[in-house]
């Protein structure tokens, strides 16, 4: 939907000016959803109303709610990225109810933030896009946050009075951290079901300066993946990558000041293995 009709300027504009939206996740507010009691109560309460109503039901659905939060009419995704069933969807609600036109109640920001974490903690953004053609889940490039403790990321440091030309291994399971979303986008229903199986991952740094209490560190790996593309549909799709990137640290503190790691020459597939790419940086 993201890709079809929800990038439609036309809807885009009557969603702002018309409507409150509001979209939720089977994986937060479904019966098994990890959000608020009261969110999962309102969910499961729209969607038996729309099951008893004319409008019907579905597990991918658009629902439109009166002012008193009742159900007054719904589509299911197949409908709704099929020719103009959303638009003249909204336009009759638009019409039904007299509504009046606008400015829109919440201001666009970016919808993927970073979770909760200590202040001591390693946040990192990772990008990931697959290159296969007119496949409806390559449309929108995949983001995902990983965050190291201060336990964690102290295994990325180099050994004690590093000198360029000198060499260190990530730790082992930070390094399985940062690569285990190193893949491109797939159909995603629960992420607490881990479906990748990591067969081999390392990270190496080599010294490549030192000035003002800054050491720059190239960074070199591989990366090999079992992941199936479907949850609880296992096949032979894999994951090969070569990494590369650049780490600094800050010497006199003890920590990582800054790092980026990108996939080189990757692949995702079975017989006939797709290309992708991958990217991961910190954040300030």
């Amino acid at each position: 939907m993201r890709a079809g009709p929800l990038s439609d300027n036309r809807i885009i504009d009557l969603l702002n000016h018309y409507f409150i939206p509001v979209y939720t996740s089977n994986e937060d507010t479904g019966p098994h959803g990890r959000g608020s009691q009261e969110e999962i109560a309102e969910h499961i309460r729209i969607y038996q109303e729309g099951m008893n109503s004319p409008c019907g039901a579905g597990s991918v659905y658009v629902f439109i709610l009166n002012p008193q939060g009742q159900v007054i009419d719904g589509m299911d995704v197949a409908r709704v990225t099929r020719g103009d069933g959303l638009a003249e969807m909204l336009k009759k609600t638009v019409q039904r109810l007299n509504a009046s036109s606008g400015p829109p109640v919440v201001a666009p920001r970016p919808q993927s933030q970073p979770p909760r974490q200590e202040a001591d903690s390693l946040v990192l953004h990772l990008i990931a896009r697959g290159s296969r053609a007119g496949f409806p889940w390559r449309v929108f490039p995949a983001e995902n946050w990983i965050v190291l403790t201060r336990t964690e990321w102290l295994t990325l440091l180099p050994p004690l009075k590093p000198r360029v030309g000198s060499t260190w291994t990530f730790g082992e399971a930070p390094t399985r951290k940062l690569l285990a979303n190193f893949y491109p986008q797939m159909e995603e229903l629960d992420s607490r079901v881990e479906r990748g199986r990591i067969e081999a991952a390392s990270i190496e740094a080599r010294a490549i300066s030192a000035e003002a209490g800054t050491l720059q560190a190239e960074l070199h790996g591989t990366l090999v993946m079992k992941r199936a593309f479907y949850p609880r549909a296992d096949d032979n799709n894999s994951i090969k990558a070569a990494l590369l990137g650049w780490v600094k640290y800050d010497l006199a503190h003890g920590r990582v000041k800054d790092l980026k790691l990108a996939a080189q020459e990757a692949t995702y597939g079975g017989d006939t293995p797709e290309p992708f790419s991958a990217v991961l940086f910190s954040t300030p």
